[in-house]
């Protein structure tokens, strides 16, 4: 389902609504995401700053990228992978689901261990991570 963002100029608040019904579903007011729910006969706000929802996105996507250049050298366990990136397992497994959700990583098992790879035949990888190289050649660009 698509959104569409609309300004009202009487009260300077920002509404996302439904693409298809025009219902607003959320409103953006003094830099915070305001989402507003009816269920089990309450109404519930929640209120979401802008700034921690870049932070949490940009974070998720900074490892991503991470993973993808160490992915560049070769296949690697998620224990190999953490370590090359300082951290540990448990705060790469979501990153690397992502990759695995978008195509960009391959999943095998191997001793009884994943096994990640990073797939050759991706496209719109620049786009989401930058230019991504594959055995001394550069997807997305001349060298």
């Amino acid at each position: 389902m698509g959104f569409a963002r609309q300004t009202s100029l009487q009260t300077m608040t920002n509404y996302l609504r439904c693409a298809q019904c025009s219902t607003p579903l959320a409103e953006i007011q003094n830099d915070c995401l305001v989402i507003t729910a009816k269920h089990h006969g309450e109404k519930h706000t929640t209120v979401i700053p802008i700034n921690d929802l870049v932070r949490r996105y940009c974070a998720v996507e900074e490892k991503e990228r991470k993973i993808l250049r160490a992915l560049q050298r070769g296949s690697a366990l998620a224990v190999e992978l953490a370590a090359t990136l300082y951290c540990y397992p448990d705060d790469i497994a979501i990153p690397l689901n992502n990759l695995e959700e978008l195509g960009l990583v391959k999943r095998e098992e191997s001793r009884g261990r994943d096994m990640f790879t990073l797939m050759k035949d991706v496209k719109g990888t620049d786009r989401l991570f930058g230019p991504v190289k594959y055995c001394g050649l550069q997807r997305g660009g001349a060298e």
